[in-house]
Protein backbone atom coordinates (compact mmCIF):
# COMPACT_ATOMS: atom_id res chain seq x y z
CA UNK A 1 0.00 0.00 0.00
CA UNK A 2 1.68 3.39 -0.85
CA UNK A 3 0.09 6.23 0.96
CA UNK A 4 1.08 10.08 -0.50
CA UNK A 5 0.78 13.44 1.62
CA UNK A 6 0.81 17.03 0.01
CA UNK A 7 2.17 19.30 2.49
CA UNK A 8 1.20 23.14 2.16
CA UNK A 9 -2.35 22.85 0.62
CA UNK A 10 -3.54 25.98 2.76
CA UNK A 11 -0.32 28.08 1.35
CA UNK A 12 -1.46 27.15 -1.83
CA UNK A 13 -5.15 27.99 -1.90
CA UNK A 14 -3.99 31.42 -0.41
CA UNK A 15 -1.69 32.06 -3.04
CA UNK A 16 -3.99 31.23 -5.76
CA UNK A 17 -6.88 33.48 -3.51
CA UNK A 18 -3.92 36.38 -3.45
CA UNK A 19 -3.29 35.56 -7.40
CA UNK A 20 -7.17 35.76 -8.10
CA UNK A 21 -7.71 38.96 -6.58
CA UNK A 22 -4.74 40.37 -8.10
CA UNK A 23 -5.63 39.13 -11.42
CA UNK A 24 -9.28 40.65 -10.89
CA UNK A 25 -7.70 43.76 -9.88
CA UNK A 26 -5.43 43.85 -13.23
CA UNK A 27 -8.30 43.11 -15.33
CA UNK A 28 -10.62 45.90 -13.81
CA UNK A 29 -7.46 48.77 -14.28
CA UNK A 30 -6.81 47.62 -17.96
CA UNK A 31 -10.54 47.68 -18.94
CA UNK A 32 -10.86 51.12 -17.39
CA UNK A 33 -7.56 52.21 -19.07
CA UNK A 34 -8.64 50.89 -22.47
CA UNK A 35 -12.17 52.49 -22.36
CA UNK A 36 -10.16 55.95 -21.21
CA UNK A 37 -8.21 55.33 -24.17
CA UNK A 38 -11.19 54.61 -26.61
CA UNK A 39 -13.35 57.56 -25.21
CA UNK A 40 -10.62 59.87 -26.00
CA UNK A 41 -10.40 58.72 -29.30
CA UNK A 42 -14.07 58.86 -30.27
CA UNK A 43 -14.31 62.33 -28.50
CA UNK A 44 -11.33 63.17 -30.67
CA UNK A 45 -13.52 62.50 -33.66
CA UNK A 46 -16.69 63.71 -31.89
CA UNK A 47 -14.95 67.24 -31.79
CA UNK A 48 -15.04 67.39 -35.69
CA UNK A 49 -13.01 65.06 -37.56
CA UNK A 50 -15.92 62.53 -38.17
CA UNK A 51 -19.09 64.31 -37.22
CA UNK A 52 -20.16 67.99 -37.99
CA UNK A 53 -20.80 69.96 -34.33
CA UNK A 54 -23.94 72.07 -34.93
CA UNK A 55 -25.02 71.80 -30.43
CA UNK A 56 -22.38 69.83 -29.26
CA UNK A 57 -24.66 67.55 -27.55
CA UNK A 58 -23.38 64.50 -28.78
CA UNK A 59 -19.94 64.55 -27.45
CA UNK A 60 -21.28 65.86 -24.40
CA UNK A 61 -23.36 63.18 -23.92
CA UNK A 62 -21.14 60.52 -24.31
CA UNK A 63 -19.09 58.20 -21.34
CA UNK A 64 -18.13 54.82 -20.25
CA UNK A 65 -18.77 52.56 -17.12
CA UNK A 66 -16.58 50.01 -16.08
CA UNK A 67 -19.22 47.27 -14.22
CA UNK A 68 -17.35 44.53 -11.95
CA UNK A 69 -19.29 41.39 -11.79
CA UNK A 70 -18.06 38.07 -10.07
CA UNK A 71 -16.97 36.05 -13.31
CA UNK A 72 -16.55 39.17 -15.81
CA UNK A 73 -15.98 42.82 -16.21
CA UNK A 74 -16.95 44.86 -18.36
CA UNK A 75 -16.24 48.50 -19.95
CA UNK A 76 -20.02 49.35 -21.52
CA UNK A 77 -19.71 53.21 -23.87
CA UNK A 78 -23.21 55.19 -23.94
CA UNK A 79 -24.52 58.38 -24.95
CA UNK A 80 -27.86 60.26 -23.62
CA UNK A 81 -28.03 61.65 -27.30
CA UNK A 82 -31.00 59.74 -28.82
CA UNK A 83 -29.42 59.30 -31.72
CA UNK A 84 -26.06 58.26 -31.00
CA UNK A 85 -26.94 54.70 -32.65
CA UNK A 86 -28.18 56.27 -36.03
CA UNK A 87 -24.87 58.22 -36.09
CA UNK A 88 -22.94 54.89 -35.53
CA UNK A 89 -24.40 52.83 -37.07
CA UNK A 90 -25.97 54.76 -39.97
CA UNK A 91 -29.96 54.58 -41.17
CA UNK A 92 -31.65 53.89 -44.26
CA UNK A 93 -35.54 54.24 -43.37
CA UNK A 94 -38.99 55.66 -43.95
CA UNK A 95 -39.46 58.52 -40.43
CA UNK A 96 -42.39 60.87 -39.44
CA UNK A 97 -41.93 64.11 -39.56
CA UNK A 98 -44.44 65.96 -36.66
CA UNK A 99 -46.70 68.80 -37.82
CA UNK A 100 -44.68 72.02 -36.71
CA UNK A 101 -45.31 75.62 -37.31
CA UNK A 102 -41.99 77.17 -39.40
CA UNK A 103 -41.59 80.98 -39.85
CA UNK A 104 -41.35 81.85 -43.52
CA UNK A 105 -39.05 84.70 -43.94
CA UNK A 106 -38.39 84.59 -47.83
CA UNK A 107 -40.91 83.56 -50.70
CA UNK A 108 -39.12 83.12 -54.23
CA UNK A 109 -35.72 84.58 -53.14
CA UNK A 110 -37.06 88.07 -52.06
CA UNK A 111 -37.56 89.11 -48.17
CA UNK A 112 -41.20 89.02 -47.35
CA UNK A 113 -42.16 92.69 -47.32
CA UNK A 114 -44.88 91.95 -44.24
CA UNK A 115 -42.11 90.09 -42.46
CA UNK A 116 -42.23 86.80 -41.34
CA UNK A 117 -44.93 84.43 -41.16
CA UNK A 118 -45.80 81.38 -39.22
CA UNK A 119 -47.08 78.55 -41.34
CA UNK A 120 -48.41 75.64 -40.32
CA UNK A 121 -46.85 72.01 -41.83
CA UNK A 122 -48.57 68.77 -41.46
CA UNK A 123 -46.69 65.66 -40.96
CA UNK A 124 -45.45 63.98 -43.07
CA UNK A 125 -43.46 60.57 -44.04
CA UNK A 126 -39.87 61.37 -45.59
CA UNK A 127 -37.16 59.03 -46.79
CA UNK A 128 -34.32 59.59 -44.47
CA UNK A 129 -30.99 57.81 -45.48
CA UNK A 130 -27.84 58.63 -43.25
CA UNK A 131 -24.83 57.34 -43.56
CA UNK A 132 -22.72 55.54 -41.03
CA UNK A 133 -20.43 57.65 -38.76
CA UNK A 134 -19.09 55.37 -36.79
CA UNK A 135 -16.89 57.22 -33.93
CA UNK A 136 -16.97 54.56 -30.94
CA UNK A 137 -16.10 50.94 -33.13
CA UNK A 138 -13.38 52.88 -35.45
CA UNK A 139 -11.73 53.72 -32.29
CA UNK A 140 -11.68 50.33 -31.42
CA UNK A 141 -10.34 49.28 -34.77
CA UNK A 142 -7.61 51.51 -34.16
CA UNK A 143 -6.60 50.31 -31.28
CA UNK A 144 -4.05 46.45 -30.96
CA UNK A 145 -6.29 43.98 -30.38
CA UNK A 146 -7.97 44.24 -27.18
CA UNK A 147 -7.88 40.39 -25.83
CA UNK A 148 -3.88 40.79 -26.31
CA UNK A 149 -3.93 43.57 -24.32
CA UNK A 150 -5.69 42.06 -21.55
CA UNK A 151 -3.89 38.83 -21.78
CA UNK A 152 -0.76 40.60 -21.32
CA UNK A 153 -1.94 42.41 -18.13
CA UNK A 154 -3.37 38.87 -16.47
CA UNK A 155 0.19 37.56 -17.90
CA UNK A 156 1.55 40.69 -15.85
CA UNK A 157 0.54 39.37 -12.79
CA UNK A 158 0.67 35.39 -13.30
CA UNK A 159 4.62 36.10 -13.91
Amino acid sequence: MIKAYYTGDQELVAEFRTKGQAVNAALVKKVRDICEEIDSRAKTKLSGAKLRIISGSLLSGFGFRVEVGADRVDGIFMDTEVYAGVQEFGVYRNVVVRSHLRSQKAAFGQQMKAGPKDIFIQSYVREMNLPERSYVRSSMSEMDTIKDMLADSVAEVLH
